[in-house]
């Protein structure tokens, strides 16, 4: 057999740098992007397509050679981001970006650092580049030309291909291609350092370039530009398919399902190959708009409601139905954040039930602070030193309200803390649709707002006002325990150097969860990343009940052996909004049979100081044992888990079904990141049928057949819900039918006379079987053929003869008999009885078949004498009885009887000599 390969080549041929014109019909379009290899436009693209994720410069300033001590950080916004080489001195321009929030595995399929042109003299036409350096410990209020950190000989990409009329020109976004850096920093610390550079620092043309940076964008943002660096990563978004009810997906079989738990299944799709299903949400309803009666839901996330304003509170026009610009900032203190976890959606209080409202250019975003205080007119100050998460960022997004709440689908990269203030940002540029407006009450929170046209990157609110609206949390991650509100040090806030290991056992009722664990977050404060050398983590569900034991931890195990989810020499437990979150591997699937166990180790503290908080009596229990610190304790630490959910099928386990009743479901599916698919729907009928399936036209080969023979026996069958299978039972073993249309047929060999009966199984979709039974006769009279024919033998003179005959039938060999009494035939074989004279045996071997078929052939046994060696020829007969009739054979002639004719001769001549002598006489 062979095999063929077939090798597609695929040469995916990137175009030539193309300027991009502005678009002088919106400064809210993110088009103009001049990039190092492609040209891209930054909307949104279809679902299933690729979205963007943005996350603006946290610290960025330029050095000059000319003042190689001076710190050219301004908060004025008078100073750019400058890569030149005027006047003969350099300069260069350093960027920071802070990653921590996002996954050190994140999916992602291109990053890129986008930069805008604020200025320029001298001719453009020059490469610049920007270098990756591991050096994070600069900041932008210090850094200066003699301090600044090393950074990578080759530049992590260039834009150098001249676009028409020059490589840059001013008003232009370019992009630099950073894929590689984003990984790299993702493993390591979270936070991404970037200097601007010119390629050629050696050249003796004059160039100068600015591009704007973060308090210039800030400042001229009154102007309506959105100038400020940012980072940008490109992922794919995913797409639920495949969607089954009980194995069906289409009429007539989801019209007649007849399960009362009838089995939901679906497929997650994405256009990164190594993502992978991290959630999914499933809705049953009694209608196919979704809105009126739920029958079940499958959500694996949390509600945490942050304020109900039980629809009693205020109304008026905000962020939810303006036509205009609105940048409009919400804070919510953090005695109404009850639970600290990863926030999937923003579910806000609406003053209408129901609305589909579309907004533009929606940008939001999130940060946690420990600034209590009413929020003021100054958005930046607001964010209290802190650099805010983007959650969101659509060029149109459609919100949805149902019951009065108006869901936002946000990112999974914010961690809610309850034990810091909460601030939400929006940004959009206009709404369209149902006109919504929100609930709110005047007490608790605040609010900074600005609707008017510019507001959407204006740097001060038009207003301010003590209003606290009412919004829910949906947060994946699983609050295991949440009740502390002390600190204290272990494991995380140990003297540098120290090591230790360190036992938390979590009570089984307190996680009321079960699924692969992906993360493990411990609400402390702001103060900042810890780093460990030689870092582990395991995970054990263990059976042990009470408290744990601190001289033996081995035997908290009780017998179960420990999964080790992290091994790192070097490890960053990076602090996301004053959560620390460990990012283990997904190897460990807790069943919530017993309690679990959380086991850090760890060979020296390097860095970082952050106290958890925990609870004496919560119903945990923990151990330790450290350079400072040995003991066990009933403290119970404030923790979260986040799960996987991989499953791709749910049993339905809601409101009892109704019988011949049409149901409508849908779900969809979310990635690592938490982007989530859009709704996939379908429909199925509840019913259940009893009726069979109906037959017709059971037909045969017409029988009797000859043994050996092909048999074909087809059957017509329909059903309402069609026909599932259709089965032929022979001799005990089950053969399936193949069909054309309604006819179902099989066709075999049958492999023995006699009369055969069979059963044929038809079964509908509905489960339902009906059967039909024949039978059809075959006969042999066919005689058994010989393999080969039998043919005269020679032996010597004392040999014995061992002569082994073959014969075949399809019905098998009976009987064999000889002629001849001095030989026997036993399973044709033919042996001589007595020692063999020498001399001719006529020989005469009968094979008769079990029906009685019978075929002979006759040949000839010579014995040679002693001392005479001569050649003879004979024939040999065969003779075929079948009833009555008989077939004679004759074979072909055979040495060794040769010298048998002469003698013969000299007989008939000596013969004939007498019958003439006689003759005479008379």
């Amino acid at each position: 057999m062979k095999r063929y390969s077939l090798i597609v080549v695929i040469i995916l041929t990137l175009g030539m740098i193309l300027p991009i014109v502005p678009n002088t019909a919106s400064d809210f379009g993110s088009n103009k992007i001049v990039s190092n290899g492609i040209v891209e436009n930054n909307s949104p693209a279809a679902n299933g397509g690729t979205n963007f994720t943005v996350i603006k410069v946290s610290d960025d300033a330029p050095v000059f050679e000319i003042s190689p001590n001076t710190n050219y950080d301004d908060d004025t916004g008078a100073i750019i981001l400058d890569c030149s080489n005027g006047s003969g001195y350099l300069t260069r321009s350093w960027l920071k970006f802070n990653l921590k929030h996002l996954p050190e595995d994140l999916h992602f399929t291109r990053a890129t650092v986008n930069l805008f042109t604020a200025s320029g003299t001298g001719s453009a036409d020059y490469p610049r580049g920007v270098y990756f350096s591991e050096n994070d410990t600069w900041t932008e209020e210090t850094i200066t030309w003699n301090n600044q950190p090393g950074y990578s000989v080759v530049p992590a990409a260039v834009i150098d291909s001249p676009a028409s009329p020059n490589m840059f020109d001013v008003g232009y976004w370019y992009e630099w291609g950073i894929t590689a850096e984003v990984i790299q920093t993702l493993e390591q610390d979270g936070i991404l350092t970037f200097v601007l550079s010119l390629v050629d620092e050696d050249m003796t043309g004059e160039t100068n370039l600015g591009f704007s940076s973060r308090e210039y964008g800030i400042i001229l943002g009154d102007s309506g530009y959105n100038i400020i660096p940012y980072i940008s990563l490109e992922y794919a978004v995913p797409t639920t398919t495949e969607l089954l009810v009980d194995g069906f997906s289409e009429s007539p079989q989801i019209d007649y399902i007849k399960s009362a738990n009838p089995d939901f299944s679906w497929s997650f799709n994405d256009a990164d190959p190594d993502d992978f299903q991290k959630n999914y949400e499933l809705e049953v309803w009694n209608n196919s708009n979704f809105d009126d009666t739920q029958l079940m839901q499958y959500n694996n996330s949390d509600i945490s409601v942050v304020h109900n304003t039980d629809g009693a509170g205020s109304t008026s026009g905000d962020t939810f139905n303006s036509p205009f610009e609105v940048r409009w900032q919400y804070k919510w203190p953090s005695s109404m954040i009850s639970t600290s976890g990863v926030v999937d959606k923003l579910v806000f209080e609406m003053a209408v039930l129901s609305g589909v409202t579309t907004y533009y250019d929606l940008a939001i975003y999130m940060l946690s602070v420990e600034d209590s205080s009413a929020l003021t007119t100054d958005f930046q100050s607001n964010y209290d030193g802190r650099t805010p998460i983007q959650v969101m960022n659509r060029s149109e997004f459609t919100a949805i309200t149902e019951n009065g709440l108006m869901t936002f689908d946000i990112e999974n990269s914010f961690v809610v803390s309850s034990s810091l203030n909460m601030i939400i940002e929006f940004r959009l540029t206009g709404a369209s649709g149902t006109s919504v407006t929100s609930n709110y009450t005047n007490s608790g929170g605040s609010i900074a707002a600005r609707a008017e046209s510019g507001a959407y990157y204006h740097s001060t609110a038009a207003f301010t006002d003590a209003r606290t609206y009412g919004l829910k949390l949906e947060l994946v991650s699983n609050d295991v325990f949440s009740g502390g509100a002390s600190s204290n040090s272990i494991p995380f806030g140990l003297s540098i150097g120290e090591s230790g290991r360190f036992q938390f056992n979590y009570n089984q009722s307190l996680i009321n969860e079960k699924g692969i664990i992906d993360k493990i977050l411990f609400p402390v404060s702001l103060v900042g990343d810890v780093t460990y050398e030689n870092f582990s983590v395991y995970l054990v569900e263990t059976p042990l009940e009470g408290e744990l034991n601190h001289p033996d931890m081995d035997s908290n195990y009780a017998g179960v052996t420990p999964t080790r989810v992290l091994s790192a020499e070097e490890y960053i437990v990076r602090d996301v909004g004053g959560v620390l979150v460990i990012d283990v591997d997904d190897i460990f699937f807790y069943s919530n049979s017993y309690d679990l166990m959380v086991e850090i180790r760890f060979d020296s503290l390097v860095s970082g100081n952050q106290w958890a908080l925990n609870a004496h009596g919560g119903g945990g229990y923990r151990s330790f044992t450290s350079t400072s610190y040995n003991g066990e304790d009933t403290v119970t630490y404030n923790m979260q888990l986040e799960f996987i959910y991989d499953a791709n099928h749910v049993e339905y386990t809601g409101t009892p079904l109704v019988n011949a009743t049409t149901y409508y479901w849908r779900v969809r599916t979310c990635d690592s990141l938490g982007v989530w698919s859009s709704w996939e729907t379908s429909h199925f009928k509840f019913e259940v049928i009893t009726s069979a399936p109906n037959w017709s036209n059971l037909m045969e080969t017409l029988s009797p057949i000859e043994l050996g023979e092909l048999m074909t026996v087809s059957v017509d069958t329909t059903h309402t819900t069609g026909i599932n299978r259709v089965l032929l039972e022979y001799k005990g073993v089950n053969h399936t039918m193949a069909n054309v249309g309604d006819t179902f047929s099989y066709t075999w060999t049958p492999d023995a006379a006699g009369t055969d009966p069979y059963t044929i199984y038809m079964e509908a979709y509905s489960g339902i079987w009906a059967t039909v039974s024949d039978s059809f006769d075959v006969v042999d009279t066919t005689a058994p053929t010989w393999v080969p024919v039998p043919a005269d033998k020679v032996l010597e003179f004392g040999e014995d003869l061992s002569y082994q005959l073959t014969a075949t039938d399809l019905s098998g060999i009976a009987s064999w008999a000889i002629n001849d009494d001095d030989f026997q035939i036993v399973d044709g074989l033919v042996t001589n009885l007595v020692p063999l004279t020498p001399g001719g045996y006529y020989l005469n071997v009968t094979v008769t078949d079990n029906e009685g078929n019978s075929r002979s052939a006759t040949f000839i046994i010579a014995v040679l004498a002693s001392t005479t060696t001569t050649t003879t020829t004979t024939t040999t007969t065969t003779t075929t009885t079948t009833g009555t009739n008989t077939t004679t054979t004759q074979t072909t002639p055979i040495d060794g009887l040769i010298w048998m004719i002469p003698v013969l001769v000299g007989v008939i001549v000596v013969l004939v000599l007498v019958i003439v002598v006689q003759t005479r006489k008379k």
